[in-house]
């Protein structure tokens, strides 16, 4: 009978021994259940911000995009701008030539000026190689390169205005 009761109280003890067990089995089931919960809210919560980080960069991107474009339009304009003040101011040059050209004739008809047809003719050759060879260029170029040229241009027109006026004080110099 001895044995019966300690064979009873082995089996009561392991019967308690494995509830225990079970209860903490139990609880760490539950705490795994609540940790996968979390983690799956913080995941939906990281797809979301990746979601919206995604169309900001995408906005972004169109927003360069837009900026890039509108910047090479404004070096075409500045460039076109450019073009249309050479013409005006070969125009001008022509003009003042063509007047001081006839001056020159009507006063000495014996000696026709220094300055020929073809000298201002050079001048529009250079301004449309200019504006020709614009279409050629690519948009990293500066307007330093249109600053250089109309200084040449402006170099050209003083010395064929010395050539027109040799007398005058440009042509001193």
């Amino acid at each position: 009978e001895y044995l019966k009761e300690t064979n009873e109280l082995k089996v009561l003890e392991a019967y308690k021994s494995s509830q225990k067990v079970g209860e903490v089995y139990e609880r760490q089931i539950k705490w795994l259940k609540l940790q996968r919960e979390k983690l799956l809210r913080e995941n939906d919560e990281i797809t979301k911000k990746y979601k919206e980080l995604k169309k900001a960069h995408k906005i972004t991107n169109l927003s360069w995009e837009r900026l890039q474009e509108e910047n090479s339009q404004l070096v075409k304009g500045i460039r076109e701008i450019e073009a249309d003040f050479i013409r005006s101011k070969a125009k001008e040059s022509e003009d003042i030539l063509a007047k001081e050209e006839s001056k020159h004739q009507s006063k000495d008809e014996n000696h026709p000026p220094n300055l020929q047809k073809d000298s201002v003719q050079d001048v529009i050759n250079k301004i449309n190689d200019i504006i020709d060879s614009d279409s050629e260029m690519s948009q990293s170029k500066s307007s330093e390169y249109y600053k250089q040229e109309i200084s040449n241009l402006n170099k050209i027109i003083d010395t064929l205005m010395t050539r027109l006026n040799p007398n005058s004080p440009e042509g001193s110099a």
